[in-house]
């Protein structure tokens, strides 16, 4: 085909591959820069090559804008990016497909991002709890409800998890404190 596929990741046990495949355009398509088409999802199996789509936000209302930053998290949940009510928020996704679930739901942006070593808790940071200031949060990759980590009026980014399992680092600053490394 003339699709373009990329971003491939392996799931955990390494039997299976998710990618994103974008549809390729025909000779002489005019390409609309400003409303470009979604990727769909595909997994293949990597022992037979057989390939499956498994979630295509073409049709979809409101519509998937952004969809990227593909991760295969525990739990057998695939993890992508996307804005679909204004908000750049993470969605998960059984690889055998089905619709996403919004895991950071509300009316804020997702930043930046890190799953934990074991895969099953992503840390993001967002600005949900204060519009201004930017926290650190953890979700479940197969879904439920974000805790927020820290408080106060803080910038919390970059969040990173620690092979203990039991801390984030994340880059912390305040109108007086400039941006050093912090721990929660």
């Amino acid at each position: 085909s003339v699709d373009r596929d990329s971003d491939p990741v392996w799931s955990l046990d390494g039997k299976r591959i998710a990618f994103f495949r974008r549809p390729g355009r025909q000779y002489n398509e005019v390409f609309d820069f400003w409303n470009p088409p979604n990727p769909s999802i595909w997994v293949a199996d990597a022992t037979s090559g057989q390939a499956k789509e498994i979630w295509n936000p073409a049709g979809a209302d409101p519509k998937f804008y952004t969809v990227r930053n593909l991760i295969w998290a525990a739990n057998d949940h695939i993890l992508f990016t996307a804005e679909h009510d204004n908000w750049n928020h993470f969605f998960s996704l059984p690889p055998s497909g089905g619709e996403p679930i919004d895991i950071t739901p509300g009316d804020a942006e997702v930043e930046h991002f890190h799953l934990s070593t074991d895969g099953t808790t992503l840390f993001f940071s967002s600005n949900h709890a204060d519009i201004h200031g930017r926290h650190i949060w953890k979700v479940p990759t197969a879904g439920g409800k974000a805790v927020q980590l820290t408080r106060g009026a803080t910038i919390g980014s970059y969040p990173v998890a620690l092979a203990s399992g039991k801390d984030v680092a994340f880059m912390y600053a305040t109108a007086k404190h400039p941006m050093s490394i912090a721990l929660v």
